[in-house]
C-alpha cells in the first residue's frame, strides 16, 4: 500500500499496516508523520487525491482540544 492508502478510514495511521477497515485503531503521534510524508510528497510533485487532505483535515479538526492542542490518542 502507499502512504496515502495506509490510513484507516476512521482515523490516521498507527504502527503497523493493519486491516484499515478497523475504524478505531490509529493514533495522532503516528498520524503526524503520515501527514508530513504526504506533505513532502506533494511538495515533490506527487499528485494526491483531494479526498485524502479533506479526510485528514477533518480528522485534525475533530480531535483538536478547546485549547488548540491535541491529546495523545
Amino acid at each position: 500500500k502507499t502512504l496515502a492508502e495506509g490510513y484507516s478510514q476512521g482515523g490516521g495511521w498507527t504502527y503497523t499496516m493493519r486491516d484499515q477497515s478497523k475504524k478505531d485503531y490509529w493514533d495522532l503521534s503516528n498520524t503526524q508523520y503520515g501527514i508530513l510524508g504526504l506533505w513532502a510528497a506533494d511538495r515533490a510533485g506527487v499528485e494526491l487525491n483531494d479526498s485524502v487532505w479533506k479526510h485528514l483535515s477533518g480528522l485534525l479538526l475533530e480531535t483538536q482540544l478547546k485549547d488548540g492542542g491535541w491529546s495523545y490518542y
